[in-house]
This record gives structure tokens, sequence and C-alpha cells, in this order.
């Protein structure tokens, strides 16, 4: 394999809620979910709703990305907490609403 291209080193396999990737996609994917306002479950929803479709996650190597400004959770405003509560809340019903549409919900065992 040439490590100068870009090409797929492999696949996400191994799906975990509140995993934000950074990605590239048609723009065939789900929107963001608008219940959910700011800061907090917006792209980590989103992210859920692709792998309960079935979309799959590559990951591109020799590309990266890096954030910068990533703050402690002491040192975040109150209204962007206050923020991340109110989306908290609203996740059980997006949930319920996202198992529905792709028709994932686990049947009762009798």
């Amino acid at each position: 394999q040439d490590d100068s291209k870009i090409h797929i080193s492999h696949e996400v396999t191994n799906y975990e809620f509140f995993y934000e990737p950074f990605y590239i996609s048609l723009n065939s994917v789900p929107f963001y979910d608008e219940r959910f306002l700011g800061y907090g479950f917006t792209r980590n929803t989103q992210a859920y709703e692709l792998s309960v479709g079935d979309w799959s996650f590559q990951v591109l190597s020799p590309v990266f990305l890096i954030h910068r400004g990533l703050k402690k959770r002491k040192r975040r405003p109150r209204w962007r907490e206050r923020q991340n509560t109110a989306n908290g809340r609203k996740f059980k019903q997006f949930k319920y609403d996202i198992l529905k549409k792709y028709k994932k919900f686990k049947k009762k065992s009798s």
C-alpha cells in the first residue's frame, strides 16, 4: 500500500454512542435532527442515526484533522451546559423515533 495516497485504512465496526466523527459523505445522509439546538447531541445523534440506518464509517489514511479549542467541563460557560442538559432530555424520544424509522425495534421474548 502506498501511504502517500489517500486510501481507506479500515472500516469502523464497533459503533459507540457519543461517537462524533468528522466525515465526508454524499448529500443523501440524514440531516441533523433539529430538535437538538446549540451545543450537545447534534453530531453524535446524526452519527447514531447513520449507524442505525446501516451506513458505514470508513477511516481514510493518511488524512487527519485537528480540533483545537476543546474545553474542560468546568471551564465551559453555563449556557452551554444548559443546552447540553436540555438536549440530553430529548434523546430518549429521538432514539425511539430513529429505531421506529429504521424498523430496528428488538422483539420482546414471551
